[in-house]
């Protein structure tokens, strides 16, 4: 990856590393290893263009229908699949929050899937031994452990491109994921009842979290909005 960036930047590589230090110059480093694949950077050395930009329509459009798929694995009757990924996502959110050289706090979530899935197993262990959370307490007796598995499951399938699109959705409040219901009726149709399930039980988990009401774009702006003010 660091020849790759080298090339499209037209630099050395000991140049590349002096940049990556710098206050100043790590912008441009940072920007190609978050947002950029090497086969992606690769294909702009060879093409001089990156096909899925240059369909950014139907790009996005395509990371919703996955998006909604993968959250399909969570809608299994009696299983709360949606809220523990729900409650996830909100804690997720807590803590993505850096703070640049000036002081000012600006949202990064994690770019990593192998550390955004590591992360929740660690969430999910940590909400399942919780014995004070009653809905989500795991009973080894019982062998309450399906649940468990099922979520196992559902994250190992998460892809790089699931976790940029949840980052973009986080971002924009959800806006990229709400404006799809609009704009493909005809697939949201078939997948309505995942829709709904997902977003009633992510609206309930920043309800938790603000004692306010309001749709998801509302409660997600607050809800960024005082994590902020609380850094």
């Amino acid at each position: 990856m660091v020849e790759i960036i080298c090339k499209v930047l037209g630099i050395a590589r000991r140049t590349y590393f002096h940049w990556q230090k710098s206050p100043d110059k790590c912008y441009s480093i940072n920007l190609f290893n978050k947002y950029f694949s090497e086969k992606e950077l690769l294909e702009f050395m060879e093409t001089g263009k990156i096909a899925k930009f240059e369909n950014l329509n139907f790009y996005l459009m395509s990371s919703s229908m996955s998006f909604l798929i993968k959250l399909e694995q969570l809608n299994i009757k009696d299983f709360f699949g949606f809220d523990y990924f729900s409650k996830y996502i909100v804690y997720y959110i807590c803590n993505g929050f850096e703070v640049d050289k000036d002081g000012n706090e600006y949202w990064v979530g994690e770019n990593e899937i192998k550390n955004f899935q590591n992360d929740f197993m660690k969430f999910l262990l940590a909400t399942f031994n919780d014995s004070g959370n009653k809905d989500f307490y795991l009973d080894l007796e019982i062998g309450s452990l399906d649940d468990f598995r099922y979520l196992t499951s559902f994250i190992n399938n998460f892809t790089e491109s699931d976790l940029i699109y949840l980052n973009m959705n986080i971002d924009d409040n959800f806006s990229l994921l709400l404006d799809f219901e609009k704009s493909n009726k005809e697939f949201y149709s078939k997948q309505k009842h995942t829709f709904v399930q997902f977003e009633n039980s992510l609206i309930n988990s920043l309800k938790e979290e603000l004692s306010e009401d309001g749709d998801l774009k509302e409660l997600m702006f607050l809800y960024k909005k005082s994590i902020i003010n609380n850094i």
